[in-house]
């Protein structure tokens, strides 16, 4: 039971990755360490998490719809460790259980709603107090159903799973096995229609040649991408913007105002829901900004709250420059309340929250994730302790720097911060930049992380041949490079995730039944 408790305790801390800026520490890799911690087994948890990191890479929230919760990863790996059923019941369990943990996802933000109007109630009487109550009160809920419901799926399924798996015979354990080796296949496809460009497509291909043939590691494509990638954008930024703040310039808050909203932004989904999705969070963040704009004026501080805690969704990592342009907007409105219109901070806002989105989801989550999750799985599957350590840092060094030198030069520069970005290509540079070292680790994981081999031998009077080495003489890897191919195209069929994730189980016993895995 006390082990159950630790499991329901690591499954709050994953959810504390809406605390933390999603900073990634829900993800498998992260979490399947410290479950491993709580057995008494580090090295066997970081395989396992790594493992379920595979299968869950190019798991993405688009517009808030998360199909599978990656954080059931550690309650997958806690009941495969307690039952003794191995890797295999691990990753067999991870799809399951993340699809029924998306489903108290969703509970969430049903019961949520009486806490998104409260605060909605507290804006328009500007009462800053029970707004900031009223988000905090929405991640307690949320953390409760996650404790509760992770306490019970390891204490009542470990023995539940353990007598299943011992019941099934050889062959059908031998089926899942081979069919958990496909499901990297189908996290690496999706990654890779997610961050696909015709003008960069070779540097997959080159990635999968380094893998396959010369045989380098995920941490040397990695870092000879990056160095690729800092030399494109060198020759592709010939011409810098300036972004100091003019001269004439007198902001009304200090550095110790946006430093406040720079940390208060870290909790954007906090109090996440699918009525204004982080718009409840977005006001939080700059409610002592605001306060110290409008000073005593409670109408004016109230309708500022209530205009900022409207319907807002964009990459966490990018929403801190929003915010610094629409404390800028605030500011200039409060000195110049009889020629400026507000709605047009709203609509300011609206209008950079999609571009913010569209360069911020594929540089965090579909490339420099994937980065991480690369080098850092491909220490993991080893064993290597290191592991999530090495992916929380690659990941959140760079997203930390954006989130604060974003908040601190939006606010200076107000909405010409983006226009600059944008008259300078500089956000195009940098996500084709991003896109060859994203494109050249996906193609080198191809080769080395998805293990499908087939044992099919073709015999011919005295003389046998073997498939896998007839293939692997054509082209090293050429099998995992099909499964990837395939998962691609069903995936472009508009083939939900989950039913290929359950097919390729599916699939994986009967190939094997017949001798082709």
């Amino acid at each position: 039971m006390l082990q159950s408790i630790l499991v329901g305790l690591i499954s709050v801390i994953g959810l504390c990755d809406y605390l933390t800026g999603t900073s990634m520490i829900q993800r498998p890799v992260v979490l399947g360490a410290l479950v491993g911690l709580v057995y008494g087994d580090l090295p066997t948890g970081v395989i396992m998490g790594s493992s379920i990191e595979l299968i869950f890479m190019g798991q993405m929230s688009i517009g808030g719809a998360v199909p599978v919760v990656t954080l059931a990863g550690c309650v997958a790996v806690a009941i495969a460790m307690q039952s003794g059923a191995g890797l295999e019941a691990a990753l067999a369990l991870a799809v399951p259980f993340g699809v029924l943990y998306s489903m108290l996802d969703n509970l969430h933000y049903i019961l949520v709603q009486v806490f998104v109007s409260g605060m909605d109630k507290a804006a328009k009487e500007g009462d800053y107090k029970k707004y900031e109550r009223y988000h905090w009160c929405a991640f307690g809920l949320w953390s409760l159903l996650y404790f509760v419901s992770t306490v019970i799926c390891v204490n009542l399924g470990s023995t539940l799973v353990e007598n299943f798996f011992n019941s099934l015979p050889a062959w059908l354990m031998d089926g899942i096995s081979a069919g958990t080796k496909l499901l990297p296949a189908l996290g690496f496809a999706i990654l890779l229609n997610s961050i696909w460009n015709k003008k960069i497509a070779a540097f997959f291909f080159i990635g999968f040649v380094l893998a396959a043939y010369l045989g380098l590691d995920t941490i040397a494509i990695a870092i000879l991408g990056a160095s690729v990638a800092v030399l494109y954008f060198t020759l592709g930024s010939t011409e810098l913007p300036d972004f100091s703040a003019p001269a004439d310039s007198k902001p009304m808050l200090t550095k110790k105002e946006i430093n406040n909203m720079f940390w208060r932004a870290f909790t954007l989904e906090a109090s996440y829901n699918y009525e204004k999705f982080q718009g409840t969070g977005f006001g939080y963040a700059l409610i002592p900004a605001l306060r110290k704009i409008y000073g005593d004026d409670k109408e004016a501080l109230a309708e500022a709250m209530s205009r900022n805690c409207v319907m807002f969704q964009t990459t966490p990592q990018c929403a801190p420059i929003n915010m610094g342009i629409t404390l800028a907007m605030e500011e200039e409105y409060s000195r110049n309340r009889d020629t400026m219109d507000p709605a047009s901070i709203g609509a300011v806002r609206s209008a950079f929250m999609g571009p913010l989105a569209g360069i911020g989801d594929s540089i965090f989550w579909g490339i420099l994730r994937t980065v991480a999750a690369g080098v850092a799985c491909s220490l993991g599957v080893q064993g290597n302790v290191a592991a999530p350590l090495v992916f929380l840092i690659i990941f959140n060094v760079p997203a930390v720097f954006t989130r604060y030198y974003g908040a601190h030069k939006s606010y200076e520069l107000g909405m010409n911060f983006v226009s600059k970005l944008s008259q300078y290509n500089l956000l195009e540079n940098l996500s084709i930049a991003a896109g060859i070292v994203g494109l050249m680790v996906i193609g080198g994981m191809t080769s080395s992380m998805v293990w499908v081999s087939t044992p099919l031998v073709i015999t011919a009077g005295d003389m046998a041949i073997s498939v896998q080495e007839f293939l692997d003489s054509l082209l090293p890897s050429m099998v995992p490079l099909l499964t990837v191919y395939i998962m691609s195209k069903l995936l472009k069929k508009n083939i939900k995730p989950v039913v290929l994730m359950i097919s390729a189980l599916v699939v994986g016993v009967l190939l094997t039944y017949i001798g082709v895995l």
